[in-house]
């Protein structure tokens, strides 16, 4: 919902969950690092990712459904577990905001990510509505 209106609106959403995904894709590689909080905080700073609409790469590969699979979901909800880990991403998240970053035209921010933003927007809608 938040990326329907981000693009009605004419401002780039960020997917803070996709990138708890990404480094669970990115971990997968290496089963034991999912138990690894310190290799996974190191793995997070050191991601490449981009996101150009729908599509996102990791480390310059297109990623494709395997994103929003069930086997990336559990990893994903296990490396979040994880403080360094949570805080590795929200650094990475704050640096998608500033330049040279992704950001060169306004954003909406609808999280505690960006607790500064100009606007912040709350939905409370059922799917269908």
């Amino acid at each position: 919902m938040a990326q329907l209106v981000a693009a009605r609106l004419g401002f780039r959403y960020l997917d803070s969950g996709a990138l708890y995904r990404l480094l669970a894709l990115a971990a997968q590689r290496d089963e034991a690092l999912l138990t690894d909080e310190s290799g996974l905080a190191a793995l997070a700073e050191h991601m490449e990712i981009r996101f150009e609409g729908e599509r996102v790469w990791l480390d310059g590969s297109l990623v494709g459904d395997e994103l929003r699979g069930e086997l990336c979901a559990a990893a994903a909800s296990k490396v979040a577990a994880f403080p360094r880990v949570r805080a590795a991403l929200l650094a990475k998240q704050h640096a998608f905001r500033r330049a040279p970053g992704w950001w060169q035209m306004p954003a909406i921010w609808v999280s505690v990510v960006f607790p500064d933003a100009v606007l912040k927007i709350f939905l409370d809608r059922s799917a269908e509505a």
